[in-house]
């Protein structure tokens, strides 16, 4: 029997509710990353103008990955046990929140409001790290519920996005320490 190539490939398969705000997300890290000096640059001619826009977009991001994580949060089934094929959290749900809200603490630091970016970044992030802890998830196997172990990938997958926005959050919001200079 001869399997073709097609067969043996990864399919993950991406939640039709993670679109939007994926590519939302994307498109303005690609904007930060290709266009940050245009955006200090237009923040140094127009700071009024920079800072609404800041404002909007920090508000916006992390208000969605703060909704996004309080529905996700407390929900300890991973599928419903009503209605095969539906999906209560995925293994995504944590990355997006992760990732919505780093843009978001970026933001903030970007309208110079560093305690909010610092504050929002850990306790979204360490509400991530602890989503496992709190309502661990649970899955059906053979009739029975069954919780997932926490090196498990669905759990990894709240817990890795957690500690890379609290390490954003860090970086970006603590001050820069001061480099001290050598004799003249």
């Amino acid at each position: 029997m001869k399997e073709s190539l097609s067969s043996l490939a990864i399919h993950i398969k991406l939640p039709s509710e993670a679109i939007v705000p994926l590519l939302v997300g994307a498109g303005i890290l690609l904007v930060m990353v290709f266009a940050g000096a245009a955006l200090a640059d237009w923040k140094r001619k127009h700071p009024q103008g920079a800072r609404i826009f800041g404002l909007g977009m920090a508000l916006g991001l992390t208000g969605v990955a703060a909704y996004r994580l309080a529905l996700m949060l407390p929900q300890g089934d991973e599928n419903d046990r009503v209605h095969e094929g539906i999906q209560l959290v995925t293994m995504f749900d944590g990355p997006i929140v992760g990732f919505l809200a780093a843009i978001g603490v970026v933001m903030w630091r970007y309208t110079n409001q560093r305690w909010i970016a610092l504050g929002t970044g850990l306790v979204i992030g360490l509400a991530l790290f602890a989503k496992p802890f709190i309502a661990p998830l649970s899955h059906i196997w053979d009739g029975h519920a069954r919780q997932w172990g926490n090196l498990d990938l669905e759990h990894i997958a709240f817990f890795a996005p957690g500690l890379v926005l609290v390490i954003v959050a860090l970086v970006v919001a603590l001050p820069k320490p001061a480099v001290a200079k050598g004799p003249a």
